[in-house]
């Protein structure tokens, strides 16, 4: 037997494991769409219908594969979309701590030349900077765990301001954070980037005794020693404490240095804040505000790390649109592309969970040998597990029927 053979019947076997935990409490044939759903998309790379029904081989019109899973897609409901998130959650939960960290962080999912697809609204895009491109937002939170640093995603939501329900963009950011309080309670740090400077997230941050630092704007006034200043202003009096070494989002090694400051904010006055301000990130001081108290050194410069693992959640973006295609796709009811966004954060989820296993085992070592990648060293792996699971499913013979049997 290959080597290829044995890896892609074990490969589809935890991807069959993965599926029935997810699909607890669900259909047979929801169970079987999800299965045939998370092979293709990693398989084809793609969210494209008519390629994963290539993937998949199956016997029958290629026609008639493309209309099942377009009918399959159309009808899962809401309640089965957040079941199987629930049942999702439930798995993850386990593989967090107090030690973990959550970044949020909004998306965009363009279609430029789009003229059918339902409830399509305006976007900013963040590839153009056009603030009125037609699309969706995606809402996305990830988690990295204090063992690893694979992001793996824990809320997923594509919402439109053309949507009938729609009430606003902080309400659904609202409903993420309480989505993500439900699932981990207070434990672990929230990191934000300053779209999320809002005296609404604070307070509800403070209301709920959760863990944050967010990266501010440079236009905020604080309350530093019962005085209102300028937050940027009062950055400047500082020349940085502590040093810290780190890279920035071009993978550049730095130097920089660190001091924090207590303040408080005009419509908290009783809550006692901290500011951490990072000099040599950028031209100007990078500000970031936590409700951590920093007493010592290594807190301190440890919290400006925590934030600067934020850009994970940027690559976890980049390869989840990029590597499936997300803007590619072709199916244009709402709750299609819902449904569609969901089979994408777990095809992603399921290399998540691939990455977070140690580098030697020998089926990782076997999917990095068939990915054929050149660029050296690698800090995000799942570009070289996908292509390798791509590969391996290629390559080998069997399809999925062999998995369907028990079903029939």
């Amino acid at each position: 037997m290959n080597d290829y053979t044995r890896i892609s019947v074990n490969k589809k076997d935890q991807i069959f494991r993965f599926c029935k935990t997810i699909s607890k409490g669900l259909s047979a044939a929801t169970f079987k769409f999800l299965f045939c759903m998370l092979f293709g998309i990693l398989s084809a790379k793609s969210v494209l219908l008519s390629e994963i029904a290539r993937a998949l081989r199956e016997p029958i019109l290629l026609k008639k594969t493309v209309e099942r899973l377009s009918n399959r897609l159309k009808c899962l409901s809401l309640k089965e979309r957040n079941r199987i998130l629930d049942n999702y959650l439930s798995f993850l939960r386990p593989k967090f701590d107090n030690r973990s960290i959550f970044c949020v962080d909004l998306s965009d999912l363009t279609k430029t030349y789009g003229t059918h697809f339902e409830h399509m609204g305006e976007v900013f895009d963040g590839s153009t900077g056009n603030p009125h491109a037609k699309g969706y937002s995606l809402l996305e939170i990830v988690g990295l765990s204090s063992k690893s640093n694979s992001p793996l995603p824990v809320y997923s939501k594509v919402f439109s301001n053309q949507f009938p329900d729609f009430v606003s963009e902080p309400e659904e950011i609202l409903t993420a954070l309480r989505r993500l309080t439900a699932f981990v309670g207070n434990c672990g740090i929230r990191a934000l980037d300053r779209g999320f400077d809002s005296i609404t997230y604070l307070r509800y941050f403070i209301k709920h005794k959760e863990a944050f630092i967010l990266r501010v704007k440079n236009n905020r006034n604080v309350l530093h020693k019962g005085k209102s200043v300028n937050i940027l202003s009062l950055a400047r009096k500082y020349k940085g404490r502590y040093t810290m070494s780190f890279q920035n989002k071009a993978k550049k090694k730095f130097t920089g240095k660190v001091s924090c400051v207590t303040i408080a904010l005009p419509s908290l006055p009783d809550v006692p804040l901290y500011l951490i301000v990072c000099f040599g990130y950028a031209k100007e001081p990078m500000l970031l505000l936590s409700n951590l108290p920093l007493k010592e050194e290594k807190v301190c410069t440890s919290l400006a790390k925590v934030y600067l693992k934020r850009w994970k959640i940027e690559e976890y973006f980049r390869f989840k649109k990029q590597q499936f295609q997300l803007e590619n796709l072709r199916v244009r009811s709402f709750n299609s592309i819902c449904n569609l966004n969901l089979m994408a954060t777990l095809a992603t989820a399921f290399i998540g969970l691939l990455a977070r296993q140690t580098h030697a085992e020998v089926s990782l070592k076997i999917l990095f040998h068939y990915a054929k990648r050149t660029n050296l060293p690698y800090k995000f792996h799942y570009y070289r597990i996908s292509d390798g699971l791509a590969q391996i499913f290629q390559l080998a013979r069997t399809t999925l029927l062999s998995f369907m049997k028990p079903l029939s």
